[in-house]
């Protein structure tokens, strides 16, 4: 399935945040599920993880910053434009609890515009694919969610 928005949809969230300062971080396999010993992300790449992070996780009274109960779901087109529709927006509004004015912290900040999402099979992985605008980045990025780990909890 895929959606593209007749216009992009647009953060209106500033200051804006570069990919290229995102700090080094512990890599990550979202397909396999654990922490890849002795590998690092940093930069787009780390903004890339905490993306796919802030996707996969529930938001719980504690857990603020999840987007997981907004991922398209339906087996309809028109249901899973819908559910699209809600998705950018959330991306493009997304602030962590902690962001402030001198230190602004979420995806709202370094996502620009989103251009389309899709599901896609690539390899046997079920992807959630948000074609989009990302600060500090000059072309458009695939940003490429797996739904691996959340398709083995629900067996």
């Amino acid at each position: 399935m895929k959606w593209q928005p007749s216009i992009p949809v647009k953060s209106t969230l500033s200051p804006r945040v570069d990919a290229a300062i995102y700090k080094k971080d512990f890599k990550f396999d979202f397909v396999k599920g654990g922490f890849i010993p002795g590998s690092w992300v940093e930069g787009l790449d780390a903004f890339i993880q905490r993306f796919v992070k802030v996707l996969l996780t529930n938001e719980t009274p504690i857990i603020k910053y999840g987007l997981y109960e907004l991922l398209p779901k339906s087996q309809s087109q028109a249901d899973f434009e819908q559910e699209c529709i809600t998705l950018s927006s959330a991306i493009v509004t997304h602030k962590f609890s902690d962001s402030t004015p001198n230190d602004p912290n979420g995806l709202g900040y370094t996502v620009e515009e989103i251009y389309g999402i899709s599901k896609e099979t690539l390899d046997d992985v079920n992807y959630l694919i948000v074609s989009a605008m990302i600060t500090g980045v000059e072309n458009k990025v695939e940003l490429k969610v797996p739904l691996t780990l959340l398709e083995k909890n629900k067996q």
